[in-house]
């Protein structure tokens, strides 16, 4: 991996960061939006096909199901596994129907170590319903930006790693038809995701 980063790319991904909060916290994303509203961001996500341990994975094979959409990488310290815990946690409450109509999708945004293999088993740790999805760095990198999803590669001499993956920490959530109707900030309780969930699946 080529790294590139200096004081400058540095503020640039903070101030991106920042800008991108304010502007997600100005909607009550937390709340579903009413079925039938317009998406304040209608550019905002889309389909896309990622490599899977079992082949490729495209967001339209789960259309008619609830999605929550993750992105991270398997040697990411916090904010990753915190998350994916949260959301293992949702999978195991929900009852056996509704189980069958929600799918959790991890995409790596360290492509050159997340193997799909590594996504596999990194997942099913945290639930076997959690599917991990990786592909080329092109690939990643449209995906994210269809998404809005800030990640930037940081040199770590004093690791064995080499280098971490900064990034945005936000859970789409995305209704049958595959727009996203809520986005749901990192820190969010278990209850509150589960919530939020149902009321969608109740559509």
């Amino acid at each position: 991996m080529a790294l590139r980063w200096s004081v400058r790319t540095g503020l640039a991904l903070l101030l991106a960061a920042a800008l991108t909060e304010k502007v997600f916290a100005e909607v009550l994303w937390l709340d579903p939006l009413p079925a039938g509203t317009q998406s304040p961001y209608p550019d905002l996500g889309g389909n896309f096909t990622l490599a899977s341990a079992t082949g490729p994975a495209s967001l339209s094979d789960y259309q008619g199901k609830v999605v929550l959409l993750f992105f991270g990488y398997t040697f990411c310290p916090d904010i990753c596994p915190t998350t994916l815990t949260v959301l293992g946690r949702v999978l195991q409450t929900l009852g056996a129907s509704e189980l069958d109509n929600v799918q959790v999708l991890f995409i790596s945004l360290d492509p050159e170590r997340d193997s799909p293999q590594r996504m596999a088993e990194y997942s099913a740790f945290f639930h076997p319903k959690i599917r991990g999805l990786t592909g080329t760095a092109a690939q990643i990198a449209q995906v994210a930006k269809q998404y809005g999803v800030l990640y930037q590669a940081v040199p770590a001499p004093d690791s064995a790693l080499g280098y971490s993956v900064d990034h945005s920490g936000v859970i789409y959530l995305l209704g049958r038809s595959g727009g996203a109707v809520a986005l749901i900030q990192h820190g969010s309780p278990a209850d509150e995701v589960l919530k939020i969930v149902r009321e969608v699946l109740a559509r």
